[in-house]
């Protein structure tokens, strides 16, 4: 089967990783992202609206040139960044974050399988969610929301798909020893009491690395079903976490 790769958020951490594992019998990637990445790169801040619709039309002259039987979607774009309490954040640098984390996954995943359907070609959305969406960690209220957000929208693409042979399936990574995460961990505890779990989880050598947890992803991309959200990175965390032990 042919199968065209398209992965935002691919010049450094998870998404790169994702990049250095893929497979040979998959085309080589389009990636959009800010900073230069792998595949066929085109620069782009997701962060700005007016940026997706070149990121939409590359990918549907993609899907036209390669005429693919499938084709991927890797949403990895995204931020903790700017961690802190919101009144002391600056808010033009705010608002670009907010978009990038609550609003580019569903905007361009939404283009993204309309392209597929009307070409015919069967699509594998992957979002990547996080442990945190749902919870209250002060300090990243706007990542937290955001994430809740994009698996909420997930779940509910999920279900309208059922029986078409597209999928929208959620990687959730858990403990996964990235820039962003070591850039958290210098953060002050008082302010950002993450840092007092992520210190645990350094002591306690539970932290993933991008490759490991890229591999799961891989796995999951594969053998996923429609709907499916599948813990990757520390997943013995994800495993106490659903045992109710963490």
């Amino acid at each position: 089967m042919s199968t065209s790769l398209f992965v935002t958020g691919a010049s450094s951490g998870i998404g790169a990783a994702f990049l250095d594992l893929r497979p040979d019998d998959v085309r080589a990637p389009h990636t959009f992202s800010r900073r230069p990445s792998g595949g066929h790169w085109t620069q782009a801040d997701l962060g700005d609206p007016a940026q997706w619709p070149a990121v939409v039309a590359t990918v549907e002259a993609a899907l036209d040139a390669e005429q693919p039987e499938h084709a991927i979607l890797v949403h990895c774009s995204g931020t903790g960044d700017p961690v802190g309490r919101v009144v002391d954040l600056d808010p033009a640098g705010y608002a670009s974050v907010v978009v990038l984390n609550a609003a580019s996954g569903p905007a361009l995943g939404q283009a993204f399988l309309r392209a597929c359907r009307g070409r015919g070609v069967r699509a594998t959305l992957v979002l990547v969610g996080s442990p945190a969406a749902g919870k209250d960690v002060p300090g990243m209220a706007q990542y937290c929301a955001g994430k809740d957000g994009v698996q909420h929208w997930g779940r509910i693409v999920a279900a309208e798909l059922a029986g078409s042979g597209d999928r929208v399936v959620t990687v959730v990574p858990y403990a996964v020893l990235t820039d962003v995460v070591r850039s958290v961990m210098t953060r002050d505890p008082a302010e950002v009491p993450l840092v007092t779990y992520f210190r645990q989880v350094e002591a306690a050598g539970e932290f993933a690395s991008p490759h490991t947890c890229a591999e799961q992803m891989w796995s999951a991309v594969h053998d996923a079903g429609n709907g499916d959200v599948v813990p990757v990175g520390a997943v013995v965390i994800a495993e106490r976490a659903a045992a109710g032990t963490s």
